[in-house]
């Protein structure tokens, strides 16, 4: 279990056009792996494809804020969400592929949430966020580097809110543009 697999069931189940991406994935699966780690692997797929469906019918119940328009992102719901989309990780995949394929991204972005926190903390009561203890919150001498650093936020921020749907939309738009 790796992030590899994550890549390569990734590469069919949204980055190919096909109708029948799933069934290349796992005609690809059979003819690459030993009958045993087939079925697991077999499993793991259909598994990732009920988790990629739920993920879209939880997301969509948010109705949360595009984080392309900071001002009215909320990092509270943004948070209740994440928690909920592990809550769901963890009970269609299990642990172990939850650690293996999400690790560094959910550390990624608990980073974010909590920079995003601190910055909103700040910016409401300076002198109260002064006095408690607070998460480090870099600092930039130059604008343009702390502009591409709330950019870099931002995507993070929006990859975690973006569906498999809309997800796998734009790389079909993008596959036609690029044909």
């Amino acid at each position: 279990m790796n992030a590899a697999l994550l890549d390569l069931i990734n590469s069919f189940l949204l980055r190919k056009t096909d109708d029948d991406r799933a069934d290349q994935l796992r005609t690809y699966l059979k003819s690459e792996l030993p009958s045993p780690a087939y079925g697991e692997a077999e499993r793991i797929v259909e598994r990732y494809q009920a988790y990629m469906r739920a993920h879209d019918e939880l997301l969509a119940a948010q109705h949360l804020a595009s984080a392309t328009d900071a001002s009215a992102l909320d990092i509270e719901l943004v948070a209740v969400w994440c928690q909920q989309r592990d809550r769901l990780r963890r009970s269609i995949l299990g642990d172990t592929v939850v650690q293996a394929w999400y690790q560094n991204d959910d550390a990624q972005l608990d980073q974010v949430l909590q920079e995003w926190r601190q910055r909103v903390e700040d910016d409401q009561a300076p002198e109260l966020s002064a006095q408690q203890p607070r998460y480090p919150v870099p600092h930039w001498r130059n604008k343009s580097d702390e502009e591409r650093h709330r950019q870099y936020m931002l995507r993070v921020l929006d990859h975690a809110m973006t569906s498999f749907e809309s997800c796998n939309s734009r790389l079909r738009r993008l596959a036609l543009v690029c044909e």
